[in-house]
């Protein structure tokens, strides 16, 4: 299949359009394709968040979001945010560059558009990213570079993040203070006993921009 990506401007609004020629989406969950923790993914393939924390994060900017999509022929998401006045926009970069620029993050978790998303709101913060699908790629980026702050998924197919933190306990003790997790599930009682174990600080999904920047900051303390 192909992707097609597309921004214009649109009266005092940017436009972000993003279109496949993919399977489509059925008429019967358009509805619910926000709602989070909604997927129709097999178990252990995705918590159904990806589109929630989107659609979250354009809100949070004044925006909206649309989608349009016809089963067999694909799908096409409108976005739409106003624009910020470029004294607005300077001072608020200013003010973000000071806590977090030039930070260096690592990003794993199975689900691709929660990783590229992260990766778009830490970028525009200041933070330099880099993003793991799993804990083995997760783990050969850590050999070859150091990271400021781990931000992972506690619940991924394969190996978890509690299993994660048992690795970098033995290989990277040092990395133990700067991990953080995400979650998405109810914890579980082994996930609740783990965090009261290691007490790291995590976060639920689906967040606002402004929970993930306290999250982060919190995480780097």
């Amino acid at each position: 299949g192909k992707v097609w990506i597309r921004t214009y401007p649109e009266k005092n609004c940017g436009i972000l359009e993003v279109e496949d020629n993919g399977p489509g989406i059925p008429r019967s969950i358009m509805d619910r394709i926000f709602d989070p923790f909604f997927t129709t993914k097999p178990v252990g393939k995705g918590t159904g968040l990806g589109l929630s924390i989107v659609y979250k994060i354009v809100k949070d900017h004044n925006g909206k979001i649309k989608v349009h999509s016809i089963p067999g022929k694909g799908t096409k998401f409108t976005v739409s945010i106003p624009l910020m006045r470029e004294e607005v926009k300077e001072k608020k970069g200013r003010m973000e560059d000071v806590a977090l620029s030039g930070r260096k993050i690592l990003v794993i978790d199975d689900e691709e558009g929660i990783r590229m998303t992260l990766k778009m709101i830490l970028e525009k913060l200041g933070c330099q990213v880099s993003t793991a699908g799993d804990v083995g790629e997760g783990m050969l980026l850590l050999d070859k570079d150091k990271y400021d702050l781990i931000l992972c998924d506690i619940k991924m197919p394969g190996i978890s993040g509690i299993e994660f933190y048992d690795i970098i306990l033995r290989r990277y003790p040092e990395y133990t203070r700067k991990i953080v997790f995400l979650t998405g599930d109810v914890v579980s009682a082994e996930t609740k006993k783990f965090l009261e174990r290691t007490r790291r600080p995590t976060l639920k999904k689906p967040f606002s921009i402004q929970e993930l920047k306290e999250f982060i900051k919190r995480g780097m303390k």
